[in-house]
């Protein structure tokens, strides 16, 4: 079976963050079997559907059986690809996998808020086979909220592991799409301690931290 990994690389302003996804990617207990980056130059804005259609389409004819997508600018844990893979084949090879829950955390004043979804997961914890790929109507290049229109394939199922194996990190770093980039957020919990990152990424908090200097 190929597992693809496609991420959509928005603006040079985040290319710290690609590098650190590069390491995240080394570590990795199950390597895929390729990794699209979508990093060249677009006049569409926003352009993250289009960066993810592509890389799909890539992907698929590079031989893809399955495709995740891995947000540039997000952690993921060494056993993140492995977990994702045996899971969707644990739950029956569903046409749309991921995560249920999602934990983000603003890295500058410290703040976080814990995202219960409702049968759907977001974009950075989300597989999708290749037959619901070749099957999916994309939404408009420009659209923000691909992830939702992803879901709406039926015969999507989810997880909720009892240990995160990604966090999304919101920043507001270049050019960002999501509402939690916002450090003004309804939702989010203070947390200027940052209690809730490191209770989960101890030994990578110190690289964020340094990104608020």
């Amino acid at each position: 079976m190929n597992v693809a990994v496609v991420t959509p690389h928005h603006d040079p302003k985040r290319s710290m963050f690609l590098d650190r996804l590069r390491f995240y990617m080394s570590r990795q207990t199950r390597k895929p079997d390729q990794w699209i980056i979508v990093d060249e130059p677009t006049n569409i804005k926003p352009d993250l559907t289009y960066r993810v259609r592509i890389g799909i389409e890539r992907a698929i004819q590079n031989g893809a059986d399955v495709i995740l997508i891995m947000e540039d600018d997000d952690w993921y844990d060494p056993q993140y690809i492995e977990i994702m893979v045996d899971g969707w084949k644990r739950i029956g090879k569903p046409p749309l996998f991921g995560i249920g829950y999602t934990i983000y955390c603003y890295i500058f004043g410290g703040r976080f808020w814990n995202s219960q979804h409702k049968g759907r997961a977001s974009l950075m914890s989300t597989l999708i086979t290749k037959e619901a790929a070749l099957k999916f109507k994309y939404p408009h290049d420009t659209e923000v909220w691909l992830d939702m229109a992803m879901w709406k394939i039926a015969g999507g199922k989810t997880i909720e592991p009892n240990k995160a194996y990604s966090i999304g990190i919101k920043h507001g770093i270049g050019m960002c799409g999501g509402v939690g980039h916002n450090k003004g957020f309804s939702r989010y919990t203070s947390d200027p301690n940052h209690n809730e990152l490191r209770k989960h990424i101890k030994e990578d908090l110190a690289w964020y931290l340094k990104l608020r200097q």
